[in-house]
């Protein structure tokens, strides 16, 4: 089963097997984030998030090969589009 999604302003056409998989590495991301926000420990005008972002990424895409090229929460849903690292 293919699956339309919309990357910017083109439509994409994805496997249903390759959309799952980009669903559940959203998920963990944005969990990650959650959690790791409460207990980073940032600078004085620093924001955490941007922080726990860091972490995760580090964490949850590189060992898959992958770095962000987007990353908002849309009303609690997170939406993460990654790119292949170089």
């Amino acid at each position: 089963m293919l699956t339309v999604i919309m990357h910017g302003n083109r439509m994409d056409v994805l496997p249903k097997k390759k959309l799952l998989n980009i669903m559940s590495l959203s998920r963990k991301f944005s969990s990650c984030v959650k959690k790791v926000r409460k207990t980073v420990k940032t600078r004085k005008n620093s924001i955490p998030e941007s922080a726990a972002i860091a972490i995760c990424t580090k964490s949850v895409l590189f060992p898959r090969g992958r770095t962000i090229k987007r990353f908002k929460m849309i009303k609690g849903k997170p939406k993460l589009i990654t790119q292949k690292r170089k």
